[in-house]
């Protein structure tokens, strides 16, 4: 069964913006799943990790995502150990749905950012919600979608919805997020939320996968407003 780390701080820093940068302590040999980013380790020995997230547009360029047909599919981290070693293996999220066969797992690719550029990494094996890198080495990483070019697919993604409720003297507000399964993602929109005292409503995910890049219909009684009406993932 998997545990949680024992010890957690968090500081904050500001360059582009804000981040968040988690020190973990894992006192024991066995496996530890972190419920807030959906992060799991393999663990040989005693072992600190140093965690935050980064946003891809700042490291994966434009112009390679649209020539080379990359999909952001996952979270980025930026994570190191002390000592590296102690970590016998990695499982890192992915919001990508396997079911029915449209992905070929083959096509998910670990980048890492490092000095030289992005190196790319095979993940063994692909699971639904993650990928396993095992002995991995640490950088910034997370898990590219490769899409040959031709390929008309429309890639199914397991997805959450967030709604909350802003209540004003002439009228009410609620804010319908449609996202992918993304820890951090939805994290980041709570807080926003926290700081405009938005009250947060509970959801049930779609029981079916979405499809990225297409588009759906917002929908409601004749009294509301719905704005946008028609939604993008």
């Amino acid at each position: 069964m998997p545990q949680e780390p024992q010890s957690q701080e968090t500081t904050s820093t500001r360059e582009y913006s804000e981040i968040e940068i988690h020190h973990v302590h894992f006192p024991t040999p066995g496996w530890y799943l972190w419920p807030a980013t959906g992060l799991g380790f393999g663990i040989r020995e005693a072992v600190t990790v140093t965690i935050s997230s980064e946003s891809w547009g700042q490291h994966l360029d434009l112009a390679l995502q649209q020539d080379e047909h990359w999909m952001v599919a996952a979270p980025l981290f930026d994570i190191t150990a002390e000592p590296e070693e102690a970590i016998a293996k990695i499982h890192l999220p992915n919001f990508i749905s396997l079911q029915g066969g449209a992905v070929d797992i083959s096509w998910c690719q670990v980048a890492h950012f490092k000095d030289e550029g992005m190196v790319l990494e095979q993940p063994t094996p692909v699971e639904t919600f993650y990928a396993v890198l095992e002995s991995p080495g640490f950088s910034l990483m997370g898990i590219l979608l490769w899409i040959t070019n031709g390929t008309r697919l429309s890639v199914p993604i397991t997805s959450t919805t967030l709604i909350c409720y802003h209540p004003h003297p002439e009228d009410i507000k609620f804010h319908v997020y449609l996202i992918p399964s993304d820890d951090v993602l939805a994290k980041a929109i709570d807080e926003e939320e926290d700081r405009f005292h938005g009250a947060h409503l509970q959801t049930s995910p779609p029981v079916e996968p979405l499809n990225f890049g297409s588009r759906y219909i917002v929908s409601g009684c004749a009294h509301l407003e719905i704005v946008p009406k028609v939604s993008r993932i």
